[in-house]
């Protein structure tokens, strides 16, 4: 495994979110083809493993739905209020919308 020690900030943002992006489903999908064996699926019913691998698909899942209706919303604010848009307007002239 390689460190992210002397790389810039973005460059590890970028790879930390990748990696992420890819382990979760991954983890979740691997737990998930034990728990689709019924002879496997006897054994751990009623065990933690069932609870961990609900809560780790989904709960996770949930952060990143969250963290992408954020950005989604939040991001295009910043582009607005540099075009000079204000606040609290309930209608903007007709010189914003070209």
């Amino acid at each position: 495994m390689r460190s992210n020690v002397g790389i810039d900030v973005d460059t590890r943002a970028y790879f930390t979110s990748a990696t992420i992006i890819i382990a979760v489903p991954t983890v979740g999908g691997l737990t998930g083809v034990i728990l689709a064996n019924s002879s496997i699926d006897i054994v751990l019913h009623d065990t933690y493993y069932v609870v961990a691998h609900f809560h780790y698909v989904l709960s996770i899942g949930a952060v990143f739905a969250i963290m992408a209706g954020v950005n989604l919303t939040f991001f295009p604010q910043h582009f607005l209020g540099l075009a000079g848009i204000p606040r609290r307007y309930s209608d903007y002239p007709d010189s914003y919308t070209t």
